[in-house]
C-alpha cells in the first residue's frame, strides 16, 4: 500500500489555518465544561487541543519549507504519523517545540551538550511527564476504566480542578504560540506575495 502524501503548500497553510482555530475552539469548549465542574471532559477536549495545535505547527513548518525550496525539519515518515494518526508522535513533537519555544536556554543547552541545572532537570522532568501522560489523560477524562491489579475503576468524575488547570496552562500556552506562529506565517505570505491587482 503506498503511503499517505503529504500536503502540498496551499494545501498545508490551509490545514494549519483550520487545525490552529480548531484547537483554539477545543480549549473554549474546555474552559466551558470546566467552568460547569466537569474536569475529565474538559482535560481531555485540552489535550485535543494541544494535539491539534501540534498538527497546525507540522503543517506550518511543511508550508514554510516549501516556500521556501526546502524540506521540512522533521522526516515525511514523522510527518505521515503527526498529521494522519499518531498521537504518540504529536506529543512527543509537541514537547521539543514547546521546550524550544517557551524555554529557549534550556533547550540551547541541550542540543549543544551543555550541563543542565538539577533544577532545569526538575522542570523537564515535570513537563515531560506532563506530557507523555497527556494521550492517558485524555481517555481518562472520556472514560471509566477498571484497573485488575489494584481492583478499582477510574473516571472522569475523578479528575480534578488542579488537575485541569496544570494542563490548562501548558496547552494555552502552546496554542497561543500555535496562532501567533501561524498568524505570522500567514502575514509573511500575504507580504511576499504583494498587493492584489486592481480589478
Amino acid at each position: 500500500m503506498a503511503a499517505k502524501r503529504l500536503p502540498d503548500e496551499r494545501e498545508a497553510t490551509e490545514g494549519a489555518v483550520a487545525a490552529v482555530a480548531n484547537a483554539a475552539g477545543l480549549l473554549g469548549d474546555a474552559d466551558l465544561l470546566a467552568a460547569a465542574g466537569r474536569y475529565g471532559s474538559a482535560l481531555s477536549l485540552a489535550v485535543l487541543a494541544f494535539e491539534e495545535s501540534v498538527t497546525a505547527r507540522r503543517l506550518g513548518a511543511i508550508a514554510a519549507a516549501a516556500a521556501q525550496g526546502r524540506k521540512p525539519g522533521f522526516s515525511d515518515d514523522t510527518l505521515r504519523k503527526i498529521v494522519y494518526s499518531g498521537h504518540q508522535a504529536r506529543h512527543g513533537a509537541g514537547f521539543l517545540q514547546h521546550l524550544a519555544a517557551a524555554f529557549p536556554e534550556i533547550y540551547g543547552k541541550l542540543m549543544l551538550g551543555i550541563a543542565v541545572t538539577p533544577g532545569e532537570i526538575a522542570m523537564l522532568g515535570e513537563l515531560a511527564g506532563l506530557l507523555g501522560s497527556a494521550n492517558a489523560r485524555k481517555q481518562a477524562g472520556f472514560y471509566t476504566d477498571f484497573d485488575p491489579d489494584s481492583g478499582s475503576w477510574s473516571a472522569p468524575a475523578a479528575v480534578s480542578d488542579a488537575e485541569f488547570g496544570k494542563i490548562r496552562a501548558l496547552v494555552g500556552q502552546y496554542v497561543a504560540e500555535t496562532q501567533r506562529q501561524t498568524d505570522d506565517f500567514i502575514s509573511f505570505r500575504t507580504a511576499a506575495a504583494g498587493p492584489a491587482p486592481a480589478s
